[in-house]
């Protein structure tokens, strides 16, 4: 963990969370973290060995592979997630979540979901799922230059969101839809820019749902 004065060094994700203050950074350096965590301290950021490279543009280096779930806590607004890569169990659940970024990831590979697809707010899954209520809307996230490829569920499910903006994104065959708005009170400013839907073969269900 690197933080203001103090440079830290931890052998599991686990271990830094839990000494990360507010406005620390983490840094995962390349290699494999299957562990399942929690984050709940606001302003942080955590940082891969590709932090501000585009996948969709640039060359990367050996990758930090994410193969667990992480959970968002409320009290984890501000949070920045760069530069990392997700595969095979790997997730993102939240409830409520303010000022979330996610920057220049790798996605891909995910294991396939356990509950078909459902035209209905009754499916709530997806690799990145973020579902809070009509009183306590997640507000200002941000999904820019980022590479989904081969996930099998949702790539991205928000429910009762205000102010998302996309950019810069690839969603290549995507198993269920790249993009979901789930249950309803979404709002504010929905951005979408630049961003690039790719199926190899027929199949998938929807670009934006």
């Amino acid at each position: 963990v690197d933080g203001a004065d103090l440079e830290d060094h931890f052998d599991t994700l686990a271990e830094a969370l839990a000494a990360a203050k507010d406005g620390d950074t983490i840094k995962l350096v390349a290699g494999e973290y299957a562990e399942s965590v929690t984050i709940s301290v606001s302003n942080l950021t955590i940082i891969g060995p590709n932090a501000g490279v585009n996948p969709n543009a640039e060359e990367r280096v050996s990758e930090a592979v994410i193969k667990g779930v992480w959970t968002i806590s409320t009290s984890a607004s501000n949070l920045t997630i760069n530069g990392l890569a997700f595969t095979g169990d790997a997730k993102i659940t939240a409830g409520q979540i303010q000022g979330v970024k996610f920057l220049n990831n790798y996605v891909h590979d995910t294991t396939a979901p356990a509950d078909a697809w459902a035209e209905s707010n009754a499916y709530k899954s997806g690799f990145f799922y973020a579902a809070s209520s009509n009183s306590t809307l997640s507000t200002d996230l941000q999904f820019f230059n980022n590479r989904f490829e081969n996930v099998a569920d949702d790539n991205i499910n928000l429910a009762y969101v205000d102010n998302v903006s996309f950019d810069g994104n690839v969603f290549k065959n995507f198993g269920y839809d790249a993009i979901r708005f789930n249950n309803g009170y979404n709002g504010g400013v929905l951005a979408f820019t630049n961003n690039e839907f790719v199926q190899d073969t027929l199949g998938g269900y929807n670009g934006i749902f």
